[in-house]
């Protein structure tokens, strides 16, 4: 468990969430005892990189990440990768040739 701990917040700190908010790490660490996901370091340290790569070093952002996989019944990394995967190839890209006004 601690070894969880100081992931998630050397992950925080190094990242840019903030390295003196103690609250915002706490509420975040609460999420550890989510009985709901299989490895819930490994998908709380999903979210934060999700967070990274959008640019949106807020917990808020993070939490709802988190709401929403649970929501999904996204429980593990390997589903939640699953899951961005299938999504991005359901975007839809601009091709002159074919889309003509």
């Amino acid at each position: 468990m601690r070894e969880n701990v100081a992931r998630i917040v050397k992950f925080w700190d190094e990242n840019g969430f903030g390295m003196n908010n103690i609250h915002g790490k706490e509420q975040l660490l609460s999420w550890l005892d989510d009985a709901e996901f299989h490895r819930p370091a490994d998908v709380i340290l999903k979210a934060l990189c999700i967070a990274c790569e959008n640019d949106v070093r807020k917990l808020k952002y993070v939490e709802a990440v988190l709401h929403n996989w649970r929501n999904a019944s996204l429980l593990t990394v390997e589903e939640i990768e699953l899951h961005i995967s299938k999504h991005k190839e359901k975007v839809i890209t601009y091709d002159p040739a074919r889309d003509r006004f």
